[in-house]
């Protein structure tokens, strides 16, 4: 029961950022679309930012088991990015919100660089990586595929594959390590 509720508060926390600027969203509109009480939400969340933060883990854990199906790292690494692009109008909306920005920014770059930790060894052959150099990798590569699907304009030509491989032949070649 529990977790059907925060769904549906998720579900209606992506329906208002869809509606409007994400530093509009307040507890009272979305317990009100969610037929709760303001004690109800409290019990799962400490705020608006604390639902997000849960919502945007619960779909990573859902693109990493996904992903985990996959043989390819690469098809892995495009089906985060495609997802990513999939929310592009409530990331945008998230990253324009002036007083909430350094949050919302924290928030999906922990997404990313917790979907890319597996990914990585998948990516290489070879010797794995220090941890010292993976966690620079993955921070690197985090800001940049964050930075790429909020500034593309939605419906352009991007291509999650394209950058799936990019990235791919990036470790390759910093690295100086082939990949799978």
């Amino acid at each position: 029961m529990d977790d059907d509720l925060k769904e549906r508060i998720a579900r209606e926390l992506i329906g208002l950022v869809r509606e409007k600027s994400w530093d509009k969203v307040t507890v009272r509109e979305l317990t009100t679309r969610c037929g709760i009480s303001r004690g109800g939400f409290y019990y799962h969340f400490q705020d608006v930012m604390d639902a997000l933060e849960w919502t945007v883990s619960r779909e990573i854990s859902r693109l990493l088991v996904r992903g985990a199906q996959s043989q390819d790292a690469g098809a892995s690494l495009a089906l985060m990015i495609r997802t990513m692009r999939d929310y592009y109008a409530e990331l945008k909306s998230l990253f324009s919100a002036t007083k909430m920005r350094p949050q919302a920014v924290a928030v999906v770059i922990r997404a990313i660089q917790d979907n890319l930790r597996p990914l990585l060894p998948r990516c290489m052959t070879g010797g794995a990586l220090p941890r010292e150099q993976r966690e620079l990798l993955v921070g690197l590569l985090s800001y940049g595929i964050a930075g790429m699907i909020l500034e593309e304009p939605d419906g352009s030509d991007f291509s999650p594959e394209f950058v799936a491989r990019e990235v791919r032949l990036l470790i390759e070649a910093r690295l100086n390590l082939p990949v799978r």
